[in-house]
């Protein structure tokens, strides 16, 4: 196997000027590189290496970059050798790649796709918030919002990015009113696709942990947006939790109790129990029932 990798390698460094012959090896390694071990060996063998190094020498070829972003994705699917990965500067060259091709759809989805693998891993996420990450990400959202699996990648970042602490939230605390803006949008834009949805509710709720700015979050469209996925997923339990959990966290916000009562959001939290009993939640609606009718000063005679 390290021969053929070293084989592949060495006929597209040899076809100089040829794009077709380098962008054709890649995704020649790209598809080796769903397999773990063979993805170890792809850069022990400097695979990645020299993926990195061609999206800077023929930097103007679409071809050639979206081939060595589907190599650097794939690679970056296992968690075990991706901080390796990360120490080539992968992170760096991929967000340089969102920046130099904003008009490339599946550049940009390939690219945001790396980028979430990147962000599975806690420890690593760290990558995305030293560089600018926020911007192209946005961009992205704005020119391909009819993309339902890009808007779920970048919806997804945004939640690892907001979930990684108080380092992460102050990474994204001046953008947090366009990226919840951006969220928003995109769960209105596809209310059908349940991924949007979930890691639109998911981003929000972590988003949310900086209660200073609640009220500017319903500002932004939240409570909306998250109360119309609970009607329109009623079946998916993972978004009735995140929803649910929207909701507890927005509870100290009196602007937003007042919008979930107007929505009849109550109502949608005791049906979650209904449908979704002694599950996740089951366990957040009955949290988010609470903490509303205590604030609101009365009791919660459903518990």
């Amino acid at each position: 196997a390290d021969s053929s990798v070293r084989l592949i390698i060495s006929v597209m460094k040899e076809a100089e000027g040829n794009d077709n012959v380098k962008a054709t090896g890649c995704w020649v390694l790209s598809n080796l590189a769903r397999a773990e071990e063979s993805a170890s060996n792809l850069l022990k063998n400097g695979a990645a290496a020299y993926a990195l190094e061609l999206m800077q020498t023929v930097a103007d070829s679409e071809q050639v970059h979206h081939a060595c972003l589907a190599l650097l994705c794939n690679i970056a699917l296992h968690e075990r050798i991706r901080s390796e990965l990360c120490r080539l500067g992968v992170v760096a060259m991929v967000i340089n790649s969102l920046t130099i091709f904003p008009n490339h759809e599946w550049i940009q989805y390939t690219a945001l796709q790396t980028m979430q693998n990147v962000a599975n891993s806690t420890g690593l996420c760290y990558e995305l918030m030293e560089h600018d990450s926020v911007t192209p990400m946005l961009n992205a959202m704005h020119y391909f919002d009819d993309h339902d699996e890009l808007l779920q990648c970048c919806n997804w970042i945004f939640s690892c990015m907001a979930f990684n602490g108080d380092n992460g939230r102050r990474a994204i605390l001046q953008r947090q009113h366009h990226i919840a803006k951006a969220i928003c949008q995109a769960m209105k834009t596809s209310p059908e696709h349940g991924g949007v949805q979930f890691t639109g509710c998911s981003a929000l709720s972590n988003l949310a942990r900086n209660a200073d700015l609640l009220d500017t979050l319903v500002d932004d469209g939240m409570v909306e947006a998250v109360t119309n996925a609970m009607r329109k997923h009623e079946g998916h339990a993972g978004i009735q939790k995140t929803s649910c959990r929207c909701y507890v966290v927005l509870a100290p916000s009196k602007k937003a109790r007042q919008l979930v009562k107007s929505f009849q959001g109550l109502a949608l939290c005791e049906r979650v129990l209904d449908v979704h009993p002694s599950t996740g939640a089951a366990t957040e609606a009955q949290e988010a029932i609470r903490l509303q009718r205590e604030m609101d000063g009365g009791c919660c005679t459903l518990l």
